[in-house]
C-alpha cells in the first residue's frame, strides 16, 4: 500500500493512494484528491477507484467563513461481483 501527499503551488494540494496486489500481479484500489485554497473558500475534488471497477467521484466547495453554505456533487456506480 502506497500514500502519497504533496503540494503543487501553495494554494493546490494533493494526494494519491493506491495498492498492489503482488500475487495477482495488479493494482487495486486507487484514490485521488486535489484540493484548492483560495481567500474565502475551498475546493476537493476526489476520485476513487476499487478493484472490481467500482468508482467514487465527488466534489466539495464551501466558503471557509460560512462551510454551511456549500455544494457537494457525488457519483458512484455499482458492478456487482460476478463469478
Amino acid at each position: 500500500q502506497s500514500q502519497m501527499s504533496f503540494n503543487i503551488t501553495p494554494k493546490w494540494s494533493g494526494s494519491w493512494g493506491t495498492n498492489y496486489d503482488f500475487s495477482a500481479r495488479k493494482f487495486g484500489s486507487h484514490a485521488v484528491t486535489l484540493q484548492r485554497e483560495l481567500h474565502d473558500w475551498r475546493s476537493i475534488f476526489s476520485f476513487n477507484q476499487a478493484p472490481n471497477g467500482n468508482f467514487a467521484f465527488s466534489f466539495f466547495i464551501a466558503l471557509s467563513a460560512q462551510p454551511d453554505l456549500k455544494f457537494n456533487y457525488d457519483k458512484q456506480t455499482y458492478r456487482p461481483v460476478t463469478r
